[in-house]
């Protein structure tokens, strides 16, 4: 586009780009154009006349959802499949399979904790607090 409008690009130029839904007005899930092939320039978007639109599924899924989800990793409660649903995507494809469950989880914890000598609650806290080196 730039090219074609004999705009003479440098290196360090900002080219400005939107991925664009599919030409074929099918479902985007199934088009087999990369984004690459959907970017174009903000004027031709508007010179379109409506014919090219934003992506916006496209923009949810890679540009907002993986950063959002990153930061909000932290917070119980949260999962990926459920900032998808806010979203408005489909959040069957961002549920995490876990590879055991949080019952078999929690009974390895309590088998573990059994077999110590010494639980937390029953220690004794002067043998861990060293006094100029007496209990090193």
């Amino acid at each position: 586009m730039m090219i074609k409008y004999n705009r003479q690009l440098t290196v360090g130029d900002h080219i400005p780009y939107i991925i664009t839904e599919p030409l074929d007005g099918g479902d985007p899930k199934k088009s087999s154009k990369t984004a690459a092939d959907r970017a174009r320039h903000p004027y031709e978007i508007a010179r379109s006349g409506g014919v090219l639109k934003p992506d916006i599924e496209w923009y949810l899924t890679q540009q907002i959802l993986p950063p959002v989800g990153r930061l909000c990793e932290p917070i119980e409660g949260l999962s990926p499949g459920l900032i998808a649903e806010r979203l408005g995507l489909d959040s069957a494809k961002y549920i995490q399979r876990r590879s055991m469950d949080v019952s078999s989880f929690v009974a390895n914890e309590i088998a573990a904790e059994s077999k110590s000598a010494v639980s937390p609650a029953s220690a004794d806290l002067e043998s861990y607090i060293c006094k100029d080196d007496e209990n090193v």
